[in-house]
């Protein structure tokens, strides 16, 4: 019964060990590997998806800081803004409806 009892418990750590490596490296998606080592485990192809997901690196996260070097939140003192170029006002296109023709008596 002894023997039952540690294959039972050895099997479980093997069907987990995806899971149990995936919270052992605190990964970002812990409980989506869990799930899918849960609900696909018992596929092959399931449990490998998930271990190389638990062993797979964690994206670097990079901080972007700009730096505005030279910015000024108001315009310099006497600037004048350009007015935009004035154009010729656009002529609206006439339409002209083609001649009516009634359709031929049958």
């Amino acid at each position: 019964m002894k023997t039952l009892f540690l294959f039972f418990v050895i099997g479980c750590v093997m069907y987990f060990a995806p899971s149990l490596i995936a919270f052992a490296r605190d990964k970002s998606n812990k409980v989506a590997i869990l799930a899918l080592n849960t609900l696909l485990g018992w596929s092959m192809i399931g449990w490998v998806v998930s271990l190389v997901w638990a062993l797979s690196a964690e994206p670097q996260r990079v901080l972007v800081q700009q730096t505005f070097e030279g910015y000024q939140p108001f315009p310099p003192q006497g600037y004048q803004p350009h007015a935009p170029p004035r154009y010729a006002p656009q002529e609206q296109p006439t339409y002209i409806a083609p001649p009516y023709h009634p359709p031929d008596e049958i």
